[in-house]
């Protein structure tokens, strides 16, 4: 594992052994994303704004990631640039893969209904639309419902389930 430097942090990024010599040709820079909560990495090559994950992409697959799909962290660790943390997924995956902070029992589909009632409610959202799977006594039967029907629909972040 090697160390990037960025320029206008003073921090390092971590990537593989592998294309340090690859990225360590480039000064890379960070910015504020839109949201204002995290930094994109990037530098200019041949006139061109490149960012990191994309650029690391494109050295393993000599392909650039189609426009339509983003380069995602699956630890959401953005300073573990190595290539088992990067995955290519659509803007729909990385919202639901997203970490919510407002579900307090840390279970994702899962919520307490009414709160602090002890019963625990299992819904899911396809095509935009909520369905309600149930209630239940435990949030662990209501999560195995949820997991259940995800597998049903054959949803594709399903896989990420614990």
């Amino acid at each position: 594992m090697a160390y990037i430097l960025i320029n206008n942090l003073s921090k390092y990024v971590q990537v593989d052994d592998l294309f340090y010599p690859y990225i360590n040709q480039y000064r890379w820079f960070a910015r504020k994303d839109k949201d204002k909560n995290h930094y994109i990495f990037y530098a200019y090559m041949s006139a061109k704004f490149t960012i990191l994950p994309r650029y690391i992409m494109w050295l393993t697959t000599k392909r650039w990631t189609p426009k339509k799909l983003c380069v995602s962290y699956i630890s959401h660790d953005r300073y573990d640039n190595r290539l088992s943390n990067l995955r290519e997924t659509s803007p729909a995956n990385i919202i639901y893969n997203a970490i919510r902070t407002k579900n307090m029992t840390g279970l994702r589909g899962v919520c307490e209904d009414p709160p602090n009632s002890g019963i625990f409610k299992a819904s899911i959202s396809v095509d935009k639309k909520r369905r309600n799977l149930g209630r239940f006594k435990t949030k662990e039967d209501a999560y195995q419902k949820y997991k259940d029907e995800m597998k049903k629909i054959d949803y594709v972040a399903w896989c990420n389930l614990p």
